[in-house]
């Protein structure tokens, strides 16, 4: 939302590998519908926000069984946090997102892969 309130822009789409896209739809569904903003529908809607997804093929990704099993446990860790009544709203989540998580926090631990296949793929 930084980018789309400030660019107008409010048909959306989202294109990212298959493994990742459940997670990209949670995550993009819940942000985009928090309070202050208006409802979010997809193609064809009639809201604050059109958005649509395309997942891209990755066979032939080297690590994908690891990533898909990483995939699957952020997926339950975002649906949790969805379901958060202290993430509410957009300024709760804004306030944990630059305070409480670990990728984005001013003194936080990111979570590195571990698997080493996967782990190759980040230039690791």
């Amino acid at each position: 939302l930084h980018h789309t309130g400030v660019r107008g822009w409010t048909r959306l789409l989202v294109i990212t590998s298959d493994f990742h896209l459940d997670r990209s739809k949670e995550i993009f569904t819940w942000i985009f519908a928090l309070p202050p903003y208006q409802p979010l529908e997809y193609r064809g809607g009639k809201g604050g926000y059109t958005m649509g997804f395309i997942g891209v093929n990755d066979d032939g990704v080297p690590g994908l069984e690891e990533r898909q099993g990483k995939e699957q446990g952020s997926l339950a860790g975002v649906r949790k946090m969805a379901g958060d009544e202290r993430l509410a709203t957009m300024g709760a989540l804004h306030m944990w997102l630059y305070s409480q998580h670990n990728a984005y926090a001013t003194g936080g631990k990111v979570e590195r892969i571990k698997g080493k296949k996967a782990k190759a793929t980040y230039g690791g």
